[in-house]
């Protein structure tokens, strides 16, 4: 029995006084709920910049488009969404619609730092296949340790 792979995969990871969403597989009508699920669940936590790593994106139509402005709207007025490695697909398509002037488009995960609006946070990593999330405070990632036994 073969396992149905998901249209698109989001993994989630602290980076500074932001989040970083990244994007593998299919941002279109079928899956742009899912971004903005997860997005309005890390904006709902606090977070209010937040960078789309595009890296890994196969395809986006207008629903995907779509979820990214809703996703920016939604973090306005003191907040950011911005995209990081941009497939020339996406880049060609944030410019044909103008968006690339309303979403910035950077090269590399720098997550853009907050107007005087700190405070402590907690990073947040979901797994898309049904997991739980699991929180830990803000700070270094934690090292891998085996599980005594």
């Amino acid at each position: 029995m073969l396992l149905k792979q998901p249209l698109l995969r989001i993994d989630v990871r602290r980076q500074g006084e932001g989040i970083v969403l990244s994007l593998d597989g299919e941002l279109d009508l079928a899956t742009a709920g899912d971004l903005m699920a997860e997005g309005e669940l890390q904006v709902a936590s606090g977070y209010r910049r937040i960078t789309l790593d595009c890296g890994c994106l196969k395809f986006c139509d207008s629903s995907g488009l779509r979820a990214m402005v809703q996703l920016t709207n939604l973090v306005l007025p003191d907040g950011e969404v911005s995209i990081c490695h941009a497939t020339r697909m996406l880049r060609r398509l944030l410019g044909l619609t103008g968006l690339d002037a309303r979403i910035p488009v950077r090269d590399d995960e720098t997550v853009p730092t907050p107007a005087a609006n700190g405070g402590s946070r907690l990073a947040v990593s979901r797994p898309r296949l049904g997991g739980p999330a699991v929180a830990r405070p803000p700070g270094p990632e934690p090292s891998v340790v085996p599980p005594t036994g």
